[in-house]
């Protein structure tokens, strides 16, 4: 989310796409009107959230919200790069 509101608010000073934002409202639309439960992270592994929001986003559908618990009270950055922990959050959440 840094990455993405960086890249909005500074729009008129980088070279950011604007496709890439609309394609991302996009599938925030279609997510709220399919109602889940989902993460959103960066496509990108090891991403540092300096840049400017390239397009590149990864959506995982939540099953349980033990999970998303997780992930929201997370105040390290344990699951800055969510696709790299996710497995091992689902196989805890199991137990």
């Amino acid at each position: 989310m840094k990455q993405l509101s960086r890249t909005t608010l500074e729009y008129n000073s980088n070279d950011a796409d604007f496709q890439h934002l609309w394609d991302f409202a996009n599938i925030v639309k279609t997510m709220e009107i399919k109602s889940g439960t989902y993460v959103i992270d960066s496509g990108i592994e090891n991403d540092d959230y300096d840049g400017i929001f390239e397009g590149s986003i990864a959506v995982y559908e939540i099953e349980d919200e033990s999970v998303v618990d997780a992930v929201w009270d997370d105040q390290a950055g344990e699951y800055d790069n969510f696709g790299q922990v996710y497995d091992e959050l689902a196989k805890l959440a199991e137990r």
